[in-house]
């Protein structure tokens, strides 16, 4: 989906794609403030530069596994979401992709290998959130350039 393609639909509750979805392109749904549901298809390889920014209503993030890169301001904004769960392909995540997440309270990170994150990917986190990442690489995240600021959060699943 091109850049700015259906940005700022702010009347739309949900979003479902289609598997045939591949990537999805800069800013192309930002400022959805009342979309609560998201079902990304399982065909999207890449997340754009602020593809949700501003969706305040998402309530869940489930990132597929399809998933290879989430890119700056990709969910940026998105104060609601309770529950965020990277996908087991995800290796980049882009700066302030997860800003103000601020009612999470689980983040749950399948990757076996800790995504690169830069310092401000996190931002604002919940402090209470609850971070679980595989248990054979607890200590890998616990290590990871940036991941190691949210060392005490994380545990083994």
């Amino acid at each position: 989906l091109g850049t700015f393609a259906f940005s700022d639909w702010s009347a739309a509750t949900s979003l479902t794609l289609p598997n045939t979805i591949t990537s999805l392109s800069d800013y192309c749904f930002t400022g959805w403030s009342l979309m609560n549901t998201l079902n990304l298809g399982t065909g999207v390889t890449t997340i754009g530069q602020y593809a949700f920014n501003g969706c305040s209503a998402l309530t869940s993030i489930t990132i597929p596994n399809s998933v290879t890169t989430i890119g700056q301001y990709g969910f940026y904004g998105c104060v609601a979401a309770t529950f965020i769960q990277i996908g087991s392909a995800v290796t980049s995540i882009g700066g302030n992709a997860f800003y103000n997440a601020t009612a999470c309270n689980e983040m749950l990170c399948l990757p076996l290998t800790p995504p690169s994150i830069i310092v401000n990917t996190l931002t604002n986190l919940k402090p209470t959130c609850v971070i679980k990442v595989p248990a054979a690489s607890l200590s890998a995240y616990q290590a990871a350039a940036n991941w190691s600021a949210h060392a005490s959060k994380m545990v083994g699943v």
